[in-house]
């Protein structure tokens, strides 16, 4: 039984073994040397429409809190307050928030105020405070009696210190129960982004979290804000809209390219495809933490895919492939490197999109403008055939 299994694997080695026949495999080096392939060309392509696909966002957060205004909506952020009424009546109740970025704000008024019936992290909403069970007002309910304001004119990167005294003066009483509070803007904002962004209590980094801090006599004790959730009015946000004069990324929206593929051939290998772009660098770095003064430090990433249905009611992806975006000095422009994503929907006929990392879950929005993608591509790689020596 063994005679006729070690003849096969005889011949198998003087077929295969001292030499290889057909395409040969890509080289790893970013140069694609080789000298028995066509040298590697370059081209742009044409571009022949851009839209932004538009699909409902939830605004439910776990990252950062934000307050003002964004995607031309407001945005409240309700916390718990677990802080102990002390027995000392002069004690003072200090909320310390930690400011991670102003953006488009030098500052801003706060209103912070006691709510007054209880929520639910999971469900709250603009309109709801639990599932299926909407706030007495939209938009959170709450007692201005007892409110804080402050403006917050801090640097950020630094420690926000309010005094809530006045609230646990609220709470103190017995017929007010201890709901938490609700952080919104004190004044009216009419342009789109405006907005503080705070540490809240899910931050991985401990020192931007928020805490109450309670001082009686010399003594001091810090307790933790453990709950938090954003409330924003995305009441007049479409369900779903396809609007081609519009280009932006952002949180329930997705930028679309069609590219012209006609100047390549299908038998061809895309080698390397890079989009560029022009954004706002001091959005960039907020949004999707993209810094071009520290691209080295740059772990998040956005997400190309081939968009395989187009229909707003329908809109879907087929392949996602994610890299960190990079910065052109020379040109000032973001760069994403899509040569997965671009391969196939070449291979398949489709348009690309983007995505950012934590899609739906935020409420960024920024324009992109100026679109262009450059390939790096070799010819004819079937029509090669040589011996591999071993």
């Amino acid at each position: 039984m063994r005679k006729p299994f070690l003849l096969i694997i005889l011949i198998s080695f003087v077929l295969f073994g001292c030499g290889k026949k057909g395409p040969i495999d890509l080289p790893a080096s970013g140069d694609y040397t080789n000298d028995h392939l066509h040298p590697p060309e370059e081209v742009d392509l044409d571009i022949t429409s851009t839209y932004t696909h538009i699909s409902q966002f939830d605004p439910f957060l776990s990252k950062e809190g934000w307050v003002g205004r964004a995607q031309d909506t407001e945005i409240r952020l309700i916390c718990n307050a677990p802080a102990e009424i002390a027995d000392d009546p002069s004690a003072v109740y200090t909320l310390r928030l930690y400011l991670i970025s102003k953006v488009d704000l030098s500052s801003l008024d706060l209103t912070i105020a006691p709510l007054t019936t209880s929520w639910s992290r999971t469900y709250s909403t603009w309109e709801n405070k639990e599932e299926d069970t909407p706030w007495e007002t939209p938009g959170g309910d709450f007692d201005l009696t007892a409110a804080v304001s402050y403006t917050v004119t801090e640097e950020e990167g630094s420690e926000v210190l309010i005094d809530i005294s006045s609230l646990f003066d609220y709470w103190a009483q017995e017929e007010n129960e201890n709901h938490g509070f609700i952080i919104m803007a004190g004044q009216t904002l009419t342009e789109s982004p405006a907005h503080l962004i705070f540490g809240i209590p899910f931050t991985t980094v401990t020192e931007e979290k928020p805490a109450i801090i309670i001082t009686y006599g010399e003594e001091e004790e810090s307790v933790d804000v453990t709950v938090s959730a954003h409330i924003a009015d995305t009441s007049d946000k479409p369900e779903y809209e396809n609007d081609p004069g519009l280009f932006a990324l952002g949180d329930g929206y997705v930028p679309v390219i069609k590219p012209d593929f006609s100047s390549l051939e299908y038998r061809w290998d895309i080698l390397e495809a890079t989009l560029s772009f022009n954004a706002d660098p001091v959005l960039m770095k907020h949004y999707f933490g993209v810094d071009i003064d520290d691209l080295e430090s740059t772990t998040n990433k956005l997400s190309c895919y081939g968009i395989a249905d187009e229909n707003p009611s329908t809109f879907s992806y087929s392949k996602r492939y994610s890299q960190s975006p990079g910065y052109d000095e020379t040109s000032s422009r973001f760069t994403l490197d899509i040569t997965g994503a671009l391969d196939y929907a070449f291979r398949n006929n489709q348009p690309v999109g983007i995505v950012p990392e934590s899609y739906r879950a935020q409420l960024r929005l920024m324009d992109l403008t100026n679109p262009a993608i450059h390939v790096v591509y070799r010819k004819n790689i079937e029509e090669y055939d040589y011996e591999v020596n071993e």
